[in-house]
């Protein structure tokens, strides 16, 4: 790589010269490093507009009639309190003025023109600066309207589409914050601070700007520096690039440093992503199996790290470890399996695999001395102690895994945490009838009958959080008592005017439906913005899909799964999501979910999806419901109210790190390279379509239907890594099996449960069995659809 000094104080403008006659693109290639790029230039001292103009200049015979701003990208600059900005503008170029360019001599050596294949090919092979230059290409190629310099990028949605900002809240992760992911737990264990991950950051920049991507030569310079040797660099970057779109963004090599830093532990939690990187590393051929041979290279690898010699035999070897993991005379392993078998301690020695030689912590402030530096000299930062593993592990149980490297009396302290729980007898007494029916609730020191009943002191008197889940007075317990009178028929003889039919408010009080709905509304968002956006949840636990004001299935659903209240029942509970809209009670609806998420925070789970947005609500029916339950003097505050809570809700959820779960579909690719990013939206989210592009697709995207797919559609697929344009929603993206089976094997994933669409027998299963969608709200619109739900347990998925 070059070590040529640069300064990345000022903004940069590119230029992606282009004839679309003959679909050809102008390009060069830098003979310091051997990359083929886009024509490019600082701006010192003048505007983008002025700059373009004299790059432009710069090549003899190029015109300039229709320049066009293609991507206004902005940089964070750490500690210096400025960002630089590259702009990439579209120069296009008539077939009659090719003649006239003179590509040699000039400013930019080997300038020529590529065709669209040529560029895609030298994109796979690694020879373009950056693969996200294909996109630039791609873009350029298609048909589109012209956007003049001279107008505001802002002044329409295709022109706030072009800017693309890298800031600080998606560059470095808080490593002491109270809610880590497995990722951001390891970067803790791996030591990298804030201030560190601002150095590894201005090291990033000062190898690919203006680029997103670190491209391989950049990547396996760097490699090389960290000690590794010329033969791993290949499986390194593929290893490294879990996209595999030919490049890696910071976050991709951040915690790939992480992974292999030489002091990071090998325990729990760190241990199983570690293993992942290794099996990606050992699985040669990309098939997400290890077979015979590549088995024995991670033996050979496993035997040279320990120092020891090469196996006389290693077929030998091979067969005994075959044995010894149960994978017959002909293994192959998956990376489950393989994780699996770590786990059990049957695969000893992967603790000393993919470790780089020399910490990257000691390598970075040297490698920036040879560089002009961005702002200012990097910050000096003494490096914290290794944290206890119990600390930052509370509650895993996944014990004994991995050799941890940490003093033994921390690894005692987490296991002897790990091994015991604290009991407590509950303070309420549950009495059943014979039928099953909950009958009556009282505090167990108040039971007359019977032995005298005793919890030791009068500590019972302090649980309030268990007096307040049975305090009939409480907000949560009268909405869910006016619910029940509301869902119930009351007929009495002689007395019709006392008499109302099932899911009506009779004479009922609504402005106490609308003191307690607003108190649990606010009580449901103190909870909820709290939750990460993407949950963490385990078996075995009931989904549903769309309920859109179906009151009455929710009733059935309660009746037939959880009657006898969440507290008594095993199972959680999780809903995809659009609870109102097109259906007659999505007030009660919504009441009856925050009251329970009140009641029960860790048992109850709610999505957000694509109707829990306000201009959606006042295209259909939920604002006019509010409007005629509440009247016009109140019923904005209770819709608006309503929506805050929507506007903190999540948007996925990961059941046993195998089934993700959200309301529409997965994202594209370059808006969540990992199911991990989610966790960046922010919350609260109160115009989605402005502030989040991902969590707008998360709820709105599908599955490409077979039908859906003509010749137009299919091009765009291919072109976009299996997602094309939502052409029945005209909003959002479909995602074809293609994109399902990356998304699922780049996160180690199963299956994808998602709602959104209506199905005739309430669920279907689609995509190759990868993909279930689930509708929990029969008759739709008047339909003859039933309604399902979706029940995981003990590695199994059941539908009814």
């Amino acid at each position: 790589m070059s070590k040529v000094s640069r300064n990345i104080g000022t903004d940069e403008v590119s230029m992606c010269v282009f004839c679309r006659e003959d679909a050809t693109i102008l390009m060069f290639t830098q003979p310091e490093d051997d990359l083929t790029k886009f024509p490019t230039l600082a701006v010192m001292k003048n505007s983008w507009r002025l700059a373009v103009r004299k790059l432009i200049s710069m090549i003899s015979g190029l015109g300039s009639k229709e320049i066009a701003i293609l991507r206004v990208t902005k940089f964070w600059i750490p500690d210096s309190g400025n960002s630089v900005y590259h702009v990439m503008y579209k120069i296009k170029s008539a077939f009659s003025e090719k003649k006239f360019l003179k590509l040699q001599g000039g400013n930019f050596p080997n300038l020529k023109w590529y065709s669209l294949e040529q560029v895609q090919q030298m994109c796979v092979s690694g020879q373009l600066s950056s693969p996200e230059l294909m996109e630039y290409v791609a873009q350029t190629l298609q048909p589109r309207n012209f956007y003049p310099i001279t107008s505001d990028p802002e002044a329409s949605k295709e022109g706030f589409d072009m800017l693309n900002e890298v800031l600080e809240s998606n560059v470095l992760v808080d490593v002491e914050s109270s809610y880590l992911t497995p990722h951001e737990q390891l970067l803790k264990m791996a030591r990298f601070s804030i201030n560190e991950q601002k150095r590894i950051y201005k090291e990033f920049l000062l190898r690919t700007f203006p680029n997103l991507l670190m491209n391989k030569v950049q990547f396996q310079n760097f490699s090389a520096e960290l000690g590794w040797k010329k033969t791993e660099w290949p499986d390194l970057f593929l290893c490294a690039d879990v996209t595999a779109r030919g490049g890696m963004t910071f976050r991709d090599l951040l915690l790939f440093l992480a992974a292999t830093e030489p002091d990071t532990p090998h325990g729990v939690g760190t241990g199983e992503i570690r293993c992942q990187y290794i099996f990606r590393y050992f699985d040669k051929n990309r098939d997400n199996i290890l077979d015979r041979n590549e088995l024995r290279n991670l033996i050979l690898a496993i035997s040279s790290s320990k120092g020891g010699q090469k196996p006389l035999d290693i077929e030998k070897v091979v067969d005994s470890y075959a044995q010894e993991l149960g994978l017959g005379p002909k293994p192959r392993m998956s990376m489950g399996t393989f994780i699996k078998r770590v786990g059990e301690l049957k695969f000893r020695g992967t603790s000393s695999l993919f470790r780089s030689s020399t910490s990257v912590l000691k390598l970075v402030p040297l490698l920036s001395d040879k560089y002009a530096t961005i702002s200012q000299p990097p910050p000096s930062s003494s490096v914290t102690p290794l944290p206890k593993i119990a600390s930052v592990f509370p509650g895993m149980s996944w014990k004994g895994a991995f050799a941890i490297s940490s003093p033994a009396d921390n690894v005692a302290e987490y296991l002897k945490g790990s091994d015991k729980k604290d009991f407590e007898i509950a303070t309420h007494t549950i009495r059943l009838s014979k039928h099953g029916v909950l009958e009556d609730v009282r505090p167990v020191d108040k039971v007359t009958y019977g032995k005298s009943v005793s919890l030791g002191g009068q500590d019972h008197f302090l649980r309030l959080p268990s007096l307040q889940y049975y305090d009939e007075k409480s907000p949560a317990n009268e909405l869910l008592t006016a619910l029940k009178f509301f869902s119930s028929e009351i007929s009495i003889k002689g007395k019709a005017s006392s008499s109302k039919p099932a899911f009506n408010w009779g004479k009922y009080d609504i402005e106490n439906l609308r003191t307690n709905l607003l108190s649990v509304c606010d009580k449901c968002i103190s909870i909820m913005e709290k939750e990460p956006r993407m949950l963490r949840l385990t078996a075995p636990i009931y989904i549903l899909g769309d309920l859109h004001g179906n009151y009455p299935d929710l009733m059935t659903f309660e009746q037939v799964l959880w009657n006898l209240g969440l507290a008594l029942n095993p199972c959680c509970l999780l809903f995809l999501g659009d609870y109102v809209d097109r259906g007659a009670y999505g007030v009660e609806i919504v009441a009856y979910l925050f009251a329970q998420k009140v009641k029960n925070p860790t048992k109850i789970f709610l999505l957000r999806g694509n109707h829990e947005i306000r201009q959606i609500q006042k295209a259909f029916t939920f604002y006019l419901e509010c409007q005629r339950r509440f009247g016009e003097e109140y019923h904005f505050d209770v819709w608006n109210m309503i929506n805050r809570v929507f506007d903190v809700m999540p948007l996925a959820a990961v059941i046993e790190n195998q089934l993700f779960c959200c309301h529409g579909g997965i994202p594209s690719p370059w808006l969540c390279s990992r199911i991990e990013v989610i966790d960046t939206i922010p919350c609260p989210l109160a115009a989605p379509d402005e502030e989040s592009i991902l969590a707008w697709e998360i709820m709105w995207n599908d599955p490409v239907k077979s039908d859906q797919v003509t010749a137009a559609i299919a091009k765009e697929m291919e072109a976009n890594e299996g997602f094309a344009v939502n052409l029945s929603r005209k909003t959002g993206r479909v995602f074809s099996l293609d994109a399902l089976d990356t998304f699922l094997k780049r996160n180690g994933l199963s299956h994808v449960i998602r709602a959104h669409e209506v199905k005739t027998a309430g669920f279907q299963i689609q995509q190759g069995g990868k993909l279930l969608t689930v509708f929990s709200s029969s008759g739709y619109c008047g339909g003859p659809n039933e309604a399902a739900c979706i029940f995981v347990s003990q590695d199994k998925i059941r539908i009814f």
